[in-house]
C-alpha cells in the first residue's frame, strides 16, 4: 500500500519533536533474525509516531506483515551488483522526495549510499554485526551517519577508523513487554524445568557450552531440560546432538527450528541463557528480560550492556562447569529467581523501551536533515 503523501517541512515542532519525515527503510536480508524485526519494529514504530516510509525489501512476505501504511517494494539484492535493488530504490525516489534513507545491513547500505550520492539525501546506516567492511568508513562523511546498536559496535567501528562524531548509539527496543500471556506450547516436554537458548544453531551462539554444562545440572535437577530455537546453519545442529549423546543427555535437550510466538517460550522457561561467543546486541536477551525471565548471559560483545551481574541477571565466562553451578544456583532459589527476573524486567522497560529507541532514531534523522540546510 502507498502513503499518504502531505506537503510539509523537516524539522523541529514548537516542542523540540521531530516533525514528520518522509523515510525510506532498505534492508537487504529476510532472515527471520534480530535485526531484520527490528526493521519491522521500528517502521512500525515510527509510522505511528506519525512518519512517511517506505520499505525496501527482498521479496519476503514476512517483513512486509502487519505494515498497514507503509508502502513495501520488494527487489532482489542478490542480483548482478543489486541491479534491480537499484532500480528499484531509484523509482521510489523518482516518486517522492525522501528526507533521508535508512539503510540495514551491508547489501542495502551500499544501494542506499549510491542513491543517497545521486540523489543528495542524507543515508544512514544502521550497524547491527561487528563487521569490517569498509561501507561504513565510506558512508561516514557529508550528511550521513552510523547507528550502532550498543556501544560495543561503536567501539568497533572507531577502532577501524569511523569518526565517533558520526556515530549515534541506539539500542533495540523491544514490544515484546506486552503481548498477553499464551498457552505452553505443544512442542515443549510437559513437567520440565525449560532452560531456553534463542539463536541461530552456530558455534557463535555457545550451544556446546549450554549442553555440555547440561549433566551436572541434570544431576541436581533432573527435571531440567533445555531448548534450542533457531535455524541450524551449516550442519552445526548434528554436531551437538553427537554430544549431547556422548554426555548422556540427549533425552534433556530438544532443537525447534523456529518459533513463532517467542513470548510463550520465555512464559513457559525457567532461565533463559545464551552464552553467545560474539553479540553485537543480544535482541532474545532483552525480550527475555521483557517477559521477567531471569537470564544467564556470557561477557561477549554488548551483553553486559544488557545484564548487571547480580541484579539484572548473571553473567557468566564460558566454560561448562560455571555455567552448570549458575544454572543450579537459579533452579535452587526460585525466589532469587523471580527477584532477578523482575529486575531485569524492570531494566528492560525503563532503559530499552521503544520509545527510547525511536527517540534516538529520530535524533539521527535530525542531525542529518539540519545539516543538509
Amino acid at each position: 500500500m502507498t502513503v499518504c503523501c502531505r506537503k510539509r517541512q523537516a524539522g523541529r515542532d514548537t516542542f523540540g519533536n521531530l516533525a514528520p519525515v518522509r523515510i525510506v527503510q532498505v534492508v537487504s536480508s529476510t532472515a527471520r533474525s534480530g535485526s531484520e524485526g527490528h526493521v519491522r519494529t521500528l517502521a512500525r514504530v515510527l509510522r505511528d509516531r506519525g512518519h512517511e516510509l517506505t520499505l525496501v525489501c527482498p521479496h519476503n512476505p514476512w517483513l512486509g506483515e502487519g505494515l498497514e501504511d507503509v508502502e513495501v517494494v520488494q527487489a532482489d539484492f542478490r542480483a548482478v551488483l543489486g541491479r534491480e535493488a537499484h532500480q528499484a530504490l531509484a523509482r521510489v525516489l523518482a516518486g517522492q522526495r525522501a528526507d533521508v534513507l535508512h539503510a540495514h545491513l551491508s547489501r542495502a547500505g551500499y544501494v542506499s549510499l549510491f542513491a543517497g550520492w545521486r540523489n543528495r539525501i542524507p543515508v544512514l546506516l544502521s550497524v547491527h554485526t561487528e563487521t569490517r567492511e569498509p561501507l561504513y568508513r565510506l558512508a561516514a562523511h557529508g550528511r550521513n551517519r552510523l547507528i550502532a546498536v550498543s556501544g560495543y559496535i561503536r567501539d568497533v567501528l572507531i577502532s577501524q577508523g569511523v569518526p565517533s562524531n558520526r556515530i549515534r548509539v541506539v539500542p533495540h527496543g523491544t514490544p515484546i513487554a506486552e503481548a498477553p500471556p499464551s498457552a505452553v506450547p505443544d512442542v515443549l516436554p510437559p513437567g520440565k524445568q525449560i532452560l531456553c537458548l534463542v539463536g541461530r544453531i552456530c558455534p557463535e551462539k555457545g550451544q556446546l557450552v549450554a549442553i555440555q554444562a547440561m549433566p551436572e545440572v541434570t544431576a541436581h535437577h533432573p527435571n531440567a531440560h533445555l531448548v534450542c530455537v533457531g535455524r541450524d546453519t551449516g550442519g552445526f545442529q548434528a554436531l551437538l546432538e553427537r554430544e549431547a549423546a556422548r554426555l548422556g543427555v540427549g533425552g534433556s535437550l530438544t532443537f525447534v527450528p523456529h518459533w513463532e510466538n517467542v513470548a510463550s517460550l520465555f512464559d513457559a522457561s525457567e532461565i533463559a541463557l545464551l552464552p553467545s561467543v560474539i553479540e553485537s546486541f543480544g535482541l532474545v536477551v532483552l525480550e527475555a528480560m521483557a517477559r521477567g525471565r531471569p537470564v544467564i548471559v556470557s561477557p561477549a560483545g554488548a551483553l553486559p550492556e544488557l545484564v548487571t551481574h547480580g541484579e539484572s541477571g548473571l553473567i557468566v565466562p564460558n566454560e561448562p562447569h560455571q555455567w552448570a553451578l549458575a544454572i543450579c544456583r537459579l533452579l535452587g532459589d526460585p525466589a532469587w529467581a523471580e527477584c532477578i527476573g523482575k529486575r531485569g524486567r524492570e531494566k528492560a522497560l525503563s532503559e530499552f523501551s521503544l520509545d527510547a529507541m525511536a527517540t534516538g532514531i529520530e535524533i539521527a534523522y535530525s542531525e542529518a536533515i539540519e545539516e543538509r540546510r
